[in-house]
């Protein structure tokens, strides 16, 4: 027997990171890259750079005037804190059958915590990954900015509106394999050749070199179901030369494929969830998943939900997690929809 109050948030803290977090490729990917913070506050603002001062740039002769000037390259969006929970629950019956009020046997504990790390990992990549919209903005969701939100064309992302047609913010649009900006829907082969395009396409925007870390800048991951995975694989293994081995795959034991220097890792969850013609082409060095301290996936106590008046006989806990999900740069980066 033991102390379920104890054991139960004992056991969350210490499979979390294994179980949860390094178990969704997009956390596993922020993470390896440094991409992940922990910082308060009811917003975040991150400021971009949206042109260049190339212009201003000028070759003279001796004696000619040389010009001044200012250009406005800089811009700003903003992101608002969201706030998520998973709630955790054992009964007064739990309590009389394991004779004891704070007791439980070790396999309920286990079988708690499990059930709970799944629910909640499960809840995570359903909000990282939901449908870019227009209805979805930071004063009216209650969600995450995910991924397709920040990269599908013409959607809001960030408190900025972005509009092809009108050219309004076309620089912070996610990235086009033929920068036309209405192929997203449009079929297309995940051949290796297209890889290698799609692959130029994100990082022309992205300097090259190394950064403080000695990691490439221009590191891109590519999250596809598990047909599309498939697809590549075989194509991959039917080359004379060698498949390069995969970091993320020795590292974090995802099913993944290293193809022109881009880290392909298999998602089940998208095939198992509708996703089984999305792709999505994303550098690292753009997110930040920014978490506050004092929400950073933490189970509370357990607490008797009798003492109030109408109450029921139950105790619970919350999982609570306050954040937010950024990109400062969604040109960098690519989704597919229609990938087959």
């Amino acid at each position: 027997m033991a102390d379920f109050d104890k054991a139960t948030r004992a056991a969350w803290d210490r499979g979390f990171t294994n179980e949860v977090a390094l178990s969704i490729p997009l956390f596993a990917m922020l993470y390896e890259h440094r991409r992940i913070v922990f910082k308060g506050g009811l917003s975040t603002v991150i400021t971009m750079q949206k042109g260049t001062t190339e212009g201003l740039s000028q070759s003279y002769f001796m004696n000619e005037p040389l010009k001044g000037g200012k250009t406005n390259v800089l811009e700003q969006a903003t992101f608002l804190t969201k706030y998520m929970q998973h709630p955790v629950q054992y009964d007064g019956r739990d309590v009389v059958e394991n004779k004891g009020k704070y007791t439980a046997p070790l396999d309920t504990i286990k079988l708690v915590t499990e059930t709970s790390q799944d629910g909640f990992r499960r809840f995570l990549q359903e909000k990282w990954w939901t449908a870019g919209s227009d209805s979805h903005t930071e004063a009216t969701s209650r969600d995450f900015t995910s991924v397709p939100q920040a990269l599908t064309h013409d959607v809001p992302y960030g408190g900025l509106t972005r509009t092809i047609d009108s050219s309004i913010n076309d620089w912070y649009q996610g990235a086009s394999r033929g920068t036309i900006y209405t192929d997203q829907s449009t079929a297309v082969a995940p051949s290796l050749a297209n890889i290698a395009v799609w692959g130029d396409v994100c990082r022309r925007h992205i300097p090259q070199g190394l950064d403080g870390r000695g990691k490439r800048r221009d590191t891109l991951y590519m999250i596809v179901p598990e047909g599309i995975f498939q697809d590549i694989r075989v194509q991959a293994e039917s080359k004379t030369a060698p498949v390069k081995p995969s970091m993320m795959a020795m590292k974090y034991g995802f099913s993944a494929i290293n193809v022109h220097d881009i880290e392909v890792i298999k998602s089940s969850w998208m095939t198992l969830n509708s996703r089984t013609a999305s792709m999505a082409l994303l550098n690292p060095n753009t997110w930040q998943l920014r978490i506050a301290p004092e929400r950073r996936f933490k189970m509370t106590p357990f607490v008797w939900q009798g003492e109030q008046q109408g109450g029921i006989d139950a105790f619970l806990a919350r999982i609570m997690l306050a954040g937010t999900l950024t990109c400062k740069m969604p040109r960098a980066n690519m989704l597919l929809l229609a990938v087959a």
